[in-house]
């Protein structure tokens, strides 16, 4: 199965397909004794999930181009009229209470009004630099119920806060929680219902929960 050049639904399917063969990965031989079938488990488990990932970083150039295919279809007034030379679409998030779009490039964030058609904000990232999508998963902008912003470093475990209002860029430098592997960065960021931050690592795809108040990303396990 090539999953570089399927449809949303193919991709579906393919998800579907590794959900399956995660399934079948796990299920202890039932020759094994209780303590070989755990250890089965485990490493199955873990190639299975590396597996996943090296093909995910492998094919995402390929799938953000047709994922923000449909914002810049959207917006492409708006792309082409204020950012023609920064086409290079990370994360695209439209806030449709509020009437904004937040756009990030490698190097910027761009936020526009659009009601008006208008370019708001051009943020330029603070000292800022990205991990090649190929080995990482790319950082991620996500808003919260008051339509501010939060963008993750997919180098360092890392966080900066954009408030729309003031745009004043708020820097939350995180202290990592978790047993010891390679994580360094956050590769995506969601909300739970409850409010907390939670984010996954941009290379073992480790999930944390995110405390901005105590400085600290702990691994949930």
């Amino acid at each position: 199965m090539d999953i570089r050049t399927g449809s949303i639904s193919r991709r579906s399917e393919v998800g579907a397909e590794l959900r399956r063969l995660t399934e079948l990965a796990i299920q202890p031989r039932r020759s094994m004794t209780g303590a070989a079938r755990a250890r089965f488990r485990g490493l199955t488990l873990a190639c299975t999930i590396a597996a996943m990932l090296l093909a995910c970083g492998a094919t995402y150039r390929s799938v953000a181009d047709r994922v923000n295919m449909e914002g810049k279809l959207a917006y492409s007034h708006l792309l082409n009229r204020y950012q023609p030379a920064d086409r290079e679409v990370v994360r695209m998030r439209p806030d449709v209470r509020r009437e904004r779009l937040w756009v990030l490039t490698p190097a910027t964030l761009y936020i526009y009004d659009t009601a008006a058609a208008t370019l708001l904000h051009r943020i330029q990232l603070p000292a800022w630099s990205m991990a090649d999508f190929a080995y990482a998963l790319p950082p991620d902008l996500v808003l919260d119920s008051r339509g501010v912003a939060y963008l993750s470093s997919n180098v360092e475990p890392r966080l900066l806060e954009i408030d729309p209002s003031t745009v004043q860029v708020k820097e939350h430098r995180l202290r990592l929680i978790s047993r010891p592997h390679s994580e360094s960065g956050f590769g995506a960021l969601q909300f739970a219902p409850d409010g907390t931050l939670l984010a996954v690592g941009t290379t073992a795809g480790s999930r944390f929960r995110i405390d901005l108040r105590a400085g600290t990303a702990e691994e949930m396990r």
